[in-house]
């Protein structure tokens, strides 16, 4: 199974988004790494939901070849993504959830 976000996004692979790969060495969980980015709104004159979802989708594959899911990386890490999604865009953040990113919908810090 793949996502595609639209005719022009990368295709990701689902396998990517399986648990720790424990094959490797040790039938122990390996050590696990977190990045997280953050949605604030869906976009505006400057930037599209489109563009903001394309990079984080590269930014997920990249960790993803460098982290113990790749036995080609050598890395003894495995790695969880996040998404900090302010309230007002949680309409536009599925496709996240949807590629591997645990969602955490959130309201402003600061009113």
């Amino acid at each position: 199974a793949a996502v595609v976000v639209d005719s022009n996004s990368v295709v990701v692979d689902s396998r990517e988004n399986a648990g720790p790969d424990t094959s490797i060495g040790t039938s122990a969980k390996r050590p696990r790494v977190a990045y997280a980015i953050s949605l604030i709104k869906c976009g505006d004159k400057q930037s599209t939901p489109k563009g903001l979802i394309d990079a984080a989708i590269v930014l997920r594959h990249s960790v993803h070849l460098q982290s113990a899911r790749h036995p080609e990386s050598g890395s003894k890490y495995d790695y969880k993504m996040y998404a900090i999604v302010h309230r007002q865009a949680e309409h536009c953040s599925s496709i996240l959830r949807d590629v591997g990113f645990e969602l955490m919908i959130v309201d402003a810090p600061v009113k």
